[in-house]
């Protein structure tokens, strides 16, 4: 219908929001797909003759709501903006294709209203409310919405334009996500970074090793390029030895300190898997011989580098903080949810303050670039709201 659909004959089970038929999605008793489940998805611990069928309100909200519907809409208007120029031959397109048949003359006068009306009301609306946005989804276990990346070509790329704030000589780095794959050799999946991937310029990454890791694969790094105690510009990989496992949902945090009189230079790792409340925050604090501060010009960036390199990240990425001072687990984001004193950027992917925006100040906001960033028209949002309307209605919806 909106031109998503994958081809899959047979194989391993699938995320509820990758493109693939229902058939194939995988199932988690602890953790259902939110719209499925709101449809009475049968339990898989027992047989069903014939399944439960219920209408409520919640239905209703989440159909309205759900960042993968909308999602669903804006696809669907694109598709139909490829296959015909003239809105009122993209308004049947659109309909044909989730009912299956025309609209009739009034059915037609009635959508070409509500999409005039949509883009006035859009052309009145702060143009960040519903611009300059990405493609959101949701990570188990978490309220609100994080970002979805993936190893396309096209992959998305977030980052915040370099600052003086930026440029700390100690910080800690958090974060929330779930990660889909590793790379096959030592390649790391990028959290945050504020480097270019050169081995001769200043700069860190945040993120997990592949499989091929020449420590310890599938675990939380810290790699920096700085200066060392013998003057000379190196590298030193910080490895945490805590083990990451795929699609699984977990807080994860790096804190950088230089040495001092009292204790040597090191990096302090956080994780805590968030899908298991009986496993206990991991901590781990590791020696580091890096002698001055990470400071560079360069931008920070969620999902991989700043150049285009394929070492992106392919999953989601919740809650993204950065505060210029090593942070104890006291005062860490899994421990305290809010802004820290100290923090420079505090970035929720939500819709209030604004998906791109900094949740600290009006500042050190994100620029966004990639096939998910969503920068439409008036009139192309008006459009895909109509879409995301069709996808609500009855006749799609109860339709045999």
């Amino acid at each position: 219908m909106t031109g998503g659909l994958k081809d899959y004959d047979g194989g391993a089970g699938q995320l509820a929001d990758s493109p693939y038929r229902t058939i194939y999605t995988r199932v988690m008793r602890n953790s259902p797909d939110q719209l499925l489940n709101s449809f009475d998805l049968p339990q898989f611990f027992s047989s069903n003759s014939t399944r439960n069928t219920t209408t409520t309100p919640v239905q209703s909200l989440l159909m309205l709501n759900s960042d993968l519907m909308l999602g669903y809409g804006r696809k669907l208007a694109a598709q139909v903006r490829t296959e015909a120029s003239d809105l009122p031959l993209q308004v049947e397109l659109a309909w044909r294709r989730v009912f299956g048949r025309k609209p009739t003359s009034p059915e037609l006068t009635e959508a070409m209203a509500f999409i005039e009306r949509q883009r006035s009301e859009i052309v009145a609306w702060d143009s960040a409310a519903w611009n300059d946005s990405v493609e959101t989804a949701k990570l188990p276990y978490r309220d609100g919405q994080g970002i979805k990346f993936d190893m396309s070509p096209s992959s998305l790329r977030m980052s915040v334009p370099d600052d003086p704030s930026l440029e700390c000589r100690e910080f800690t780095v958090e974060c929330f996500f779930e990660l889909r794959s590793i790379a096959k050799t030592g390649a790391v999946r990028t959290l945050v970074s504020k480097w270019d991937g050169s081995l001769k310029n200043i700069g860190w990454r945040f993120g997990v090793t592949g499989a091929g890791s020449r420590r310890k694969p599938q675990t939380l790094v810290m790699q920096m390029v700085g200066m060392k105690a013998d003057g000379v510009v190196g590298e030193a990989a910080i490895f945490s030895d805590q083990h990451i496992q795929l699609n699984t949902p977990y807080f994860a945090s790096a804190s950088f300190r230089l040495p001092h009189v009292d204790h040597p230079g090191s990096v302090t790792f956080h994780l805590k898997d968030l899908s298991n409340d009986d496993e206990q925050l991991l901590s781990a604090t590791v020696p580091h011989d890096i002698v001055e501060g990470m400071k560079n010009s360069l931008p920070l960036t969620f999902g991989g580098f700043t150049a285009d390199d394929p070492q992106s990240f392919d999953g989601l990425i919740d809650d993204v903080r950065l505060t210029g001072t090593p942070l104890n687990a006291d005062a860490i984001l899994h421990t305290v949810e809010s802004v820290h004193p100290a923090s420079i950027g505090y970035w929720q992917f939500e819709r209030v303050p604004g998906v791109m925006r900094n949740s600290v100040a009006d500042r050190l906001n994100i620029h966004g670039r990639g096939m998910q960033v969503i920068n439409l028209s008036p009139a192309e949002a008006a459009l895909a709201d109509f879409c995301h309307a069709l996808l609500n209605s009855n006749e799609f919806l109860y339709q045999n």
